[in-house]
């Protein structure tokens, strides 16, 4: 999650795995997680994507998820 200097949310990203039966938008393979991303209209083409997406994969690789 991304937040203000004052504590209001501003964007969140999150991976989940999902099944071929149950297949999301971004869906590769079960053992393949989905990314997913939400950044407020407000706070976008500020940089918070960016951010969100680069420590989501920076801890998803320290925990050794594929993809």
């Amino acid at each position: 999650m991304a937040h203000e200097a004052g504590g209001n949310l501003v964007g969140a990203a999150w991976v989940r795995f999902m099944t071929a039966e149950d297949a999301g938008y971004g869906f590769v393979d079960e053992g393949i997680p989905e990314l997913g991303m939400g950044v407020p209209s407000t706070h976008r083409g500020q940089g918070v994507g960016c951010v969100l997406l680069e420590r989501t994969i920076r801890a998803s690789a320290d925990r050794g998820l594929p993809g």
